[in-house]
């Protein structure tokens, strides 16, 4: 990630890592990782708490029991992720509003930066692009 940063140039990068009720030691992970990034970016750690209508919404009825239907949960995610895009919170020091004209999901995948860069569809390093 940190590679793609700086190849992308870290003033053309906005960075949003969304991680959920991890049981491990994802969160202390992450902490230490926003040391070193470059880029404007939020790290959201949080314990998601569904409401019922959100709970009906996001599982499916198969003959056997009910099961958690990921595309509804990725939805959900994805929403989070771009709460600080949606909500204009992208601001630089002089206050200045940021818009950016790429975005690029990873989602628990491994990934190396030229590809990340390839398959943005053309990216040029006058764009900005938000990860």
């Amino acid at each position: 990630m940190l590679e793609l940063i700086d190849e992308l140039e870290p003033n053309n990068v906005y960075l949003t890592i969304f991680e959920n009720n991890s049981t491990d030691v994802t969160s202390q992970l992450l902490q230490d990782f926003k040391k070193h990034v470059k880029c404007m970016h939020k790290i959201v750690t949080t314990k998601l708490i569904l409401n019922d209508d959100q709970k009906a919404s996001m599982y499916m009825k198969d003959t056997m029991h009910k099961r958690l239907s990921r595309i509804p949960y990725l939805a959900m995610v994805r929403n989070h992720a771009l709460a600080p895009i949606l909500h204009n919170k992208i601001h630089m020091s002089t206050n200045e509003s940021r818009r950016f004209s790429k975005v690029l999901f990873l989602n628990d995948i491994a990934f190396f930066s030229q590809d990340a860069t390839r398959d943005t569809d053309g990216y040029s390093m006058g764009q900005k692009l938000l990860i």
